[in-house]
């Protein structure tokens, strides 16, 4: 499992422009670039950070990774992204992309060289984590949910599972319980109408619910969570 990806990065403040983040893309790359033109991102100062899950589903996955190629845009693993890694060796987990949106892959079977080639680029550039370093603090993004101290983020296979499949009650409100070495963390995986916020969490895949992107600002998510 611990060369399939990468377990963290940290990544330095932006001294030019804006970090913001963003939920599961789902292959859609058209709303997305719609939605950053809409809000004025700056694809020369600003940087994008997304909750993993970037392809299946939509129209283009492979245009949503090559988005990673891209100096402004960056992303965490998802739990579809680690069923397209694993799909090369273990059929169940092919049999689990294609039903989840991953028909993509079908056609491409005979490019094997482009398929290693996208999956070389997830392996790289898709860590388990990210930690974002900003005007708020220190911002951990992860996909589904993160260990209570930020600093036991490992491969080992508990943590991998919490962070790419775990199933969080949206329903709950504070619970008291922080996580640790971070200000805050940024969350896709669990679909929601709108942003939920749990004690320092807060989760905003609003794709499947609503239709649309939630696509917010460091500075926006901080007063959300800490100023609401």
């Amino acid at each position: 499992m611990d060369n399939l990806f990468k377990a963290h990065r940290a990544v330095l403040i932006n001294t030019k422009g804006i970090d913001y983040f963003v939920g599961d893309i789902h292959g859609n790359l058209a709303g997305l670039l719609l939605h950053l033109n809409k809000i004025g991102f700056c694809f020369e100062e600003d940087r994008l950070f997304a909750c993993g899950d970037i392809i299946n589903r939509g129209a283009d996955s492979i245009g949503c990774i090559e988005l990673l190629m891209q100096p402004w845009f960056y992303s965490v693993l998802g739990n579809h992204e680690e069923m397209f890694l694993r799909s090369f060796d273990e059929p169940v987990f092919y049999q689990a992309l294609v039903k989840n949106g991953g028909e993509w892959v079908k056609p491409m079977l005979n490019q094997p060289e482009k398929l290693m080639a996208l999956a070389q680029l997830i392996r790289i550039k898709m860590p388990l984590t990210l930690s974002v370093q900003s005007e708020q603090g220190k911002i951990g993004v992860v996909h589904a949910d993160a260990p209570l101290k930020w600093s036991n983020i490992s491969l080992d296979n508990v943590c991998i599972h919490h962070c790419l499949w775990s199933r969080r009650d949206m329903s709950e409100s504070k619970t008291g319980v922080n996580i640790e070495g971070v200000k805050f963390t940024v969350h896709g995986h669990n679909s929601v109408h709108s942003p939920v916020i749990i004690d320092n969490q807060i989760w905003i895949d609003t794709l499947q619910f609503s239709g649309g992107f939630t696509i917010l600002s460091s500075r926006q998510l901080h007063d959300m969570i800490f100023l609401n």
